[in-house]
């Protein structure tokens, strides 16, 4: 990945209440989200979840060029955490295409998700041993209504 990519998140839209994606560009390494800056300040992106519902990420990494990133050899982890820490989940990864960069990330059970904000990151180690690691995300985990 050479050091600065692109990684685009599809999951469902805190803002539009529908399916939406967010892409952050780290073309510059200036490691901040595009199109998420208030007042200069950074906003970190967040994700709403509701508890008890399966956890869907689809992903694609991508080059500063906005090509995917050949993820053939590359390990992919991602760990869920509370603010204090607290590994909640670590969710399974599976590589969908490795030549365009895409992949999901899902927790089949999410019954025992605190309703707080939780923190993600995803990480990629290339066959190299390299490992970067993309922005943190904040998931809003709700309560679900309909139990």
């Amino acid at each position: 990945m050479s050091g600065c990519n692109l990684l685009t998140i599809l999951h469902t839209d805190a803002y539009a209440g529908v399916g939406g994606s967010y892409t952050y560009d780290d073309a510059l390494c200036a490691r901040i989200p595009n199109s998420i800056i208030v007042n200069g300040e950074k906003i970190v992106i967040r994700i709403t979840h509701k508890r008890g519902d399966t956890f869907v990420m689809s992903a694609a990494a991508k080059n500063a060029d906005g090509t995917g990133v050949d993820l053939t050899g590359y390990t992919i982890e991602s760990h869920i955490r509370s603010k204090g820490g607290v590994l909640i989940a670590q969710p399974a990864v599976t590589i969908t295409n490795a030549q365009a960069g895409e992949y999901d990330l899902t927790v089949a059970d999410t019954t025992g998700w605190p309703i707080t904000a939780l923190f993600m990151d995803v990480q990629y180690t290339a066959p190299s041993s390299s490992v970067e690691s993309s922005e943190t995300l904040m998931i809003i985990v709700e309560e679900d209504i309909t139990v």
